[in-house]
């Protein structure tokens, strides 16, 4: 058996891991899969949920870029 350690940014990076670090102003806070630390882990959910919103808002800025399209 092999380990193999991912750095991620994407979400769904993320949720196929059998196992996320969450780490903290450079420490271990705790590990689990995505959705254990969803449920348990008051810091990883805020940060899901600012970079859930933040790609919403990209996702809503492109729409506007594309031609044809105004506000």
């Amino acid at each position: 058996t092999a380990s193999v350690l991912v750095v991620a940014y994407r979400r769904a990076t993320i949720a196929l891991a059998d196992e996320v670090v969450y780490v903290e102003h450079g420490r271990v806070v705790a590990r689990g899969t995505h959705a254990e630390l969803l449920a348990d882990v008051p810091g990883y959910a805020n940060l899901v949920t600012a970079y859930e919103r933040d790609e919403a808002e990209r996702a809503r800025e492109k729409a506007f870029d594309e031609p044809g399209v105004s506000a």
